[in-house]
């Protein structure tokens, strides 16, 4: 029974009690603590495969689970469920002629994916948690490419995206539009990452280093120098630091459903200890922090914007000087186009992020027809994976345009932590 399909920003899909009795179970799976057998996962099992042998009826949910049962190591779970691997691999084979009128040798049907046109018509839900299974799980670029091709589903309005860059590409200024874009693109992405990084969470050994060789040029250096300890101490302590505990709920405490919990006082308590940490920096910098909501957007983004132009338009006429040496032919408006782009990194930073901390409900709420447009994007969609993985390890995940992490330092997303962010209700 195929559900119909939903974008990322969509409410959940999930639609009928056999689904949701089906993702309690990979719950389940996902916060295993022991190799055990659990009765309960035996017990669904059992109605699953009653249900088919009485009417051949199963959901694409149920399909995914009992497919997470035999592909346990790429769940994320603490320890793996004991299983019997050959009941569970009839269950699916059946299951899979329930909903594709395919039959498939049982020995092998753990390794098959749905077929991309079918996953098309699916529920987000659907759609993210298969291609969480059948990911690559290595930390390199190849792992990370075929995972974009394997998640990649086929839209519309690709079809459209592609019309247009072939349309400009035929006429000369059409081709320096596109051009100027991917070379702005590739500068934007890898900006970001390394700034994110080196900067945003630099180090106090780094940043005594900075101190030291900025010190030698004077004002100017000195000013450099208070705009990246300042920047690293809004992003790299003060903006973590405010969603540790909750990721969608700024200052609120870990769990915030226990009834022994008084979460009005454990969030003044949080915001109070970071206020303090705030209240002793300067009071430009204090207040640039509150503006920014701790962290979470650019308190002045034209003047970000300033800083780094300088930067970006020496990289863009130093690249596009090579180019037009080995006998290429970049024009101005090549250079203009592409230094534009290279500072769009600054503009997901401020209108972006803010967003990705907020549940979906309050997001779509406060966003204007544009952003709401963004959000049902399949980029936020991953984009809100690996930003959430970022706050688990911040050595990893450094970009929210997406590019450079794939060569510098890229972590897959598992089923267990699509699960996490859809019990948030954020974006994923």
């Amino acid at each position: 029974t195929a559900a119909s399909s939903a974008s990322p920003g969509s409410p959940l899909s999930v639609t009928n009690l056999f689904d949701e009795t089906a993702l309690s179970i990979l719950s389940l799976l996902c916060n295993s603590t022991a190799s055990r057998e659990d009765p309960q996962i035996g017990g669904w099992l059992d109605s699953v495969a009653h249900r088919l042998d009485d009417d051949n009826n199963a959901t694409v949910v149920e399909y995914l689970v009992v497919l997470a049962l035999l592909r346990q190591s790429t769940l994320g779970a603490p320890a793996p469920v004991v299983i019997d691997r050959h009941r569970c691999a009839t269950a699916l084979s059946k299951m899979r002629f329930a909903l594709l009128g395919e039959r498939v040798v049982e020995c092998g049907v753990e390794a098959g994916r749905l077929p991309r046109r079918y996953l098309a018509k699916q529920t987000h839900d659907v759609q993210v948690l298969h291609t969480a299974l059948f990911r690559r799980q290595e930390r390199k670029f190849v792992s990370a490419a075929l995972n974009l091709y394997v998640e990649y589903s086929p839209r519309a309005q690709d079809a459209v995206a592609l019309a247009v860059i072939t349309v400009l590409a035929v006429t000369d200024a059409g081709l320096q539009i596109v051009l100027g874009f991917a070379h702005g693109y590739v500068i934007n992405t890898f900006a970001e990452h390394c700034l994110h990084k080196y900067l945003g969470h630099a180090s106090k050994e780094r940043q005594a280093k900075m101190a030291r060789v900025l010190a030698r040029f004077g004002t100017i250096g000195q000013r450099l120098y208070r705009y990246a300890a300042a920047t690293s101490f809004s992003h790299g302590t003060v903006h973590h630091a405010s969603y540790a505990a909750n990721y969608v709920d700024r200052f609120a405490p870990r769990d915030t459903a226990s009834p022994s919990l008084d979460v009005a006082d454990a969030r003044t308590s949080i915001k109070r200890r970071i206020d303090k940490m705030v209240g002793e920096r300067t009071a430009s910098e204090a207040n640039d922090i509150v503006a920014s909501g701790y962290g979470t957007s650019l308190a002045h983004p034209l003047q970000d914007v300033a800083v780094l132009a300088p930067f970006s338009s020496l990289l863009t006429i130093a690249t596009s000087t090579s180019v037009n040496a080995c006998g290429g032919h970049l024009t101005l408006l090549f250079g203009a186009v592409s230094l534009l782009t290279s500072l769009s990194f600054l503009a997901l930073s401020h209108y972006l992020h803010p967003y990705l901390h907020m549940r979906r409900a309050e997001a779509f709420q406060r966003a204007g027809a544009l952003m709401r447009m963004l959000l049902k994007s399949r980029y936020v969609s991953h984009v809100a994976q690996a930003h959430y993985l970022h706050h688990q390890d911040v050595s990893v995940n450094q970009n929210l345009a997406l590019g450079a992490d794939f060569l510098l330092g890229y972590r897959m997303s598992s089923v267990r932590l699509i699960l996490r962010l859809r019990s948030l209700g954020a974006f994923y």
